[in-house]
């Protein structure tokens, strides 16, 4: 999680790297024997998306230049599955990662808020936090990323359910103000949908209605301070509905 905060080189690397390992993992075919018939139809959705987009495109040979590569990304899938299901620690040691990552970048983007400034001396790019990732404006997106793959973890761990349920509370919290300071607007549709889900899925009527109700009543106290806040992200894309 923290190579993509550093920008496109390192990440792509690792992903290169692990494409490579991954075909002198003797034991990794017999591993992942269970997922046989999902490998398949993903190799084949796949293969269809460079077809696709080599037939139609009018510089074929500059589209299969482009498209090729990205089969280093189901390699480095199927090295993650290879991890989760061989190294017995791997999920805890990615899941603390993700957590680690999510404070951190909140609490830069914080003092970027306060100071004009990150911690290492970034500004404010158009009005917008951006905390270490500069002048790249995907600070919203990386959080909803971040927080999907934490979820998803937490839900394959034999964690505490009662636990885990306060620790997520307090995830989604840092998630929200992250891409309330980012002005993201696609970042803050997919929290709500995934909030939504997340509440159905977990909790009561009477307790979804009052989580709803105290989710109110925090924006309203975030307005009251700072009218500016939802500016982009609700009342100009209102405006742009209308127009």
């Amino acid at each position: 999680p923290f190579l993509f905060v550093t920008g496109p080189l390192l990440p792509d690397l690792l992903v290169v790297l692990s494409s490579i390992y991954l075909f002198y993992k003797k034991d990794l075919w017999t591993s992942l024997k269970i997922f046989k018939k999902e490998i398949i139809f993903f190799l084949i959705f796949f293969i269809y998306l460079n077809l696709n987009s080599i037939f139609i495109s009018e510089y074929k040979l500059v589209s299969l230049k482009v498209s090729m590569p990205y089969f280093r990304y189901l390699l480095f899938a199927l090295l993650i599955v290879y991890f989760l299901l061989k190294k017995g620690n791997f999920k805890d040691k990615l899941y603390i990662s993700c957590l680690f990552c999510l404070s951190i970048l909140f609490l830069d983007s914080l003092y970027q808020l306060m100071n004009g400034t990150n911690l290492l001396g970034y500004k404010i790019y158009q009005n917008r936090i951006s905390s270490f990732f500069k002048d790249e404006l995907i600070l919203g997106s990386y959080t909803i990323k971040l927080l999907l793959i934490i979820l998803a973890l937490s839900n394959i761990s034999n964690y505490s359910k009662k636990n885990i349920r306060y620790l997520h509370a307090f995830i989604f919290i840092l998630s929200y103000f992250l891409i309330l300071m980012s002005n993201e607007r696609i970042s803050f549709a997919y929290l709500i949908i995934i909030s939504l889900f997340y509440c159905f899925n977990e909790f009561s009527l009477k307790k979804n209605i009052m989580y709803f109700f105290i989710f109110i009543l925090l924006n309203i106290l975030i307005y009251v301070i700072n009218p500016n806040t939802f500016d982009r992200i609700i009342f100009h894309s209102i405006n742009q509905l209308k127009n």
